[in-house]
């Protein structure tokens, strides 16, 4: 799986199955140089952390609210030998990270709105406010300069994250597509607007 050995636990989507990681990891190394700072959010199996490392990042911090991914990150992060690198931390969203602000803000959300009904549907189905804590939330935790990777599908409903995001001044960018058939994947890039100057 590009080009990294990975630990899956039985309850932790597998990034061989699930394509958008693939995504999400060339988003993260187009954008993650030496040292850089990024935060992945969800982080599952620990991939995109693991990429960010792989291409220098000074510092990373992973984040997810569920045990066995957490479990499952960590061995990543050990099987790898990076944990003085990447911080592996429970919390939903922006919880565990008090006032920390990165250069790259890596999140691979889940599309689907809806109720979770097992196991699996908190990495499957976004709960309904989701999508409007991570852009409220954005802005503070971005260093200046910096931006986020955000990864989206056709097969869910795209606006609802690009929607709030834009509501909150930020802009996308298409940083990486991958049309797969059944679905067109998208890395976009997440930036702060630019504010319009008044001409002198």
């Amino acid at each position: 799986m590009v080009g990294l050995e990975l630990v899956v636990l039985p309850g932790v989507l597998d990034p061989a199955l699930f394509f958008s990681s693939e995504v999400l990891v060339e988003g993260v190394r187009a954008l993650v140089k030496p040292a850089t700072t990024m935060l992945d959010l969800g982080t599952g199996t620990g991939i995109a952390a693991l990429a960010a490392a792989g291409q220098g990042a000074a510092r990373v911090v992973a984040t997810d609210v569920d045990a066995t991914a957490l479990r499952c990150a960590r061995a990543n992060v050990a099987l790898h030998g990076l944990g003085e690198r990447i911080d592996v931390r429970e919390g939903d969203l922006w919880q565990p990270l008090e006032r920390d602000r990165f250069d790259v803000v890596a999140f691979n959300p889940p599309y689907q709105m809806g109720e979770h009904r097992e196991y699996l549907d908190r990495a499957l189905r976004a709960t309904p406010d989701l999508a409007t804590r991570f852009a409220s939330g954005l802005a503070e935790h971005l260093s200046v300069g910096g931006c986020a990777v955000l990864v989206l599908s056709t097969n869910g409903d795209q606006d609802a994250y690009l929607g709030p995001l834009r509501v909150a001044g930020f802009v996308m960018h298409a940083l990486a597509t991958r049309d797969r058939g059944s679905e067109t994947l998208t890395a976009w890039r997440v930036v702060r607007e630019s504010p319009v100057r008044p001409h002198p």
